[in-house]
């Protein structure tokens, strides 16, 4: 197994010895005891596994939190950034205000979730749940007024292409 999956339960260790401050974290490089490589791939997929489970292990579904990752991944390819650029400001587009919470990384839907990343990073995976939405909001909860006026109040410009649970997906 390549890529995040094989991640889980090992320990990586920086070249240097010691860990990145945040002011290098995008110049991480390091082994895994393992032999596998750590680089700016590799850890922006993992923030993207974060960023899915946070926005999508709410609703109790393994798609829920591929179509976050499937967003992350049309907002690339429809030009808003490169991969680090975008998972970066993920939370800035968030349309939905939820309360926090925690969620456990140790679920089953976690797992698939992490054994997926890879092919929807590479483009490889068959299907996107989303239709090629760039947002997503939990019609039931409270959402930022950005997401109202922009994407709500302009649906010539913002169609809805698919409703996964609770969550509405948008163009």
């Amino acid at each position: 197994m390549s890529g995040l999956g094989s991640i889980a339960g090992v320990i990586w260790v920086p070249r240097s010895g010691r860990a990145p401050g945040p002011e290098s974290i995008l110049q991480l490089h390091g082994t895994y005891a393992t032999g596998a490589e750590m680089n700016l791939e590799t850890y922006t997929r993992a923030q993207m596994a974060r960023f899915a489970i946070e926005e999508g292990a709410r609703h109790g579904g393994l798609n829920n939190m591929l179509a976050i990752v499937h967003v992350l991944r049309n907002r690339v390819f429809a030009g808003w950034g490169d991969w680090v650029d975008v998972v970066e400001r993920a939370p800035e587009k968030r349309a939905t205000i939820y309360p926090l919470e925690k969620f456990s990384v140790k679920s089953n839907n976690v797992r698939l979730l992490l054994s997926r990343i890879d092919d929807i990073y590479a483009r490889t995976d068959q299907v996107d749940l989303t239709g090629g939405a760039l947002f997503y909001v939990d019609q039931n909860m409270p959402m930022e007024n950005w997401f109202e006026r922009e994407v709500i109040g302009n649906p010539e410009e913002h169609r809805r292409t698919a409703h996964i649970g609770p969550v509405w997906f948008f163009k």
